[in-house]
């Protein structure tokens, strides 16, 4: 009986998730490894708690005012549904969080590795070294060669990680880079046009 329970729910976990079609994409650029389904679980759990906190908390202060405590539970629902949507949008806060981590970075790290190919050093190398000198920029870089000592082709790491980068201004380095080698076409060179339009883009936002 256990188990039908709880093979319901997560059934119902389910049916939820798949009313957040990006919630998957967002989970993966946010650097959580639960599967939709899972954080929903999470989420309705962490909703259910803070909910249960907030309501014993206006409980105790309405029978200190002797004021009516039944009237109360009809907020219950809305008090859980306003929790639950406040804690779904832990994805985006994160996400967020990683953007403005990067954009810190992009244009140091950007710069070095059009240093680094325009002194000779191979596309593979110059991504290593950058993952070496930079902390946040870095581990994205790392993820791409490590995926190529894997076998993937380099083409194929930058695909991925394109989809999965939490950063705009990273994500156009990274399209610029596959393009220079679908074209064959000089990656240092191409960079060039990228990194002065970052560097507008950020002199603009402040």
């Amino acid at each position: 009986m256990t188990k039908i329970k709880a093979g319901a729910l997560y059934t119902l976990f389910q049916r939820i998730a798949k009313t957040f079609p990006g919630l998957k994409l967002k989970l993966k650029q946010a650097g959580m490894d639960d599967k939709p389904e899972d954080f929903i679980k999470k989420t309705f759990a962490s909703a259910f708690y803070m909910t249960t906190g907030i309501v014993i908390a206006i409980f105790l202060v309405l029978a200190k005012f002797n004021v009516l405590k039944g009237f109360m539970f009809v907020f219950i629902p809305i008090i859980f549904v306003l929790m639950f949507m406040y804690m779904i949008k832990l994805p985006d806060l994160r996400i967020s969080r990683k953007d403005k981590e990067i954009s810190r970075e992009i244009l140091f790290a950007g710069r070095f590795l059009i240093i680094e190919l325009e002194s000779g050093v191979p596309l593979y190398n110059a991504m290593i070294n950058v993952s070496k000198n930079f902390k946040i920029v870095g581990q994205y870089f790392k993820e791409i060669t490590d995926k190529v000592d894997l076998g993937t082709s380099m083409e194929d790491a930058l695909n991925e990680a394109v989809e999965f980068i939490p950063s705009n201004d990273m994500r156009k380095i990274l399209w610029q880079i596959i393009n220079s080698i679908r074209t064959g076409s000089d990656v240092a060179r191409s960079l060039y046009s990228v990194m002065e339009q970052i560097t507008k883009d950020q002199i603009n936002e402040v």
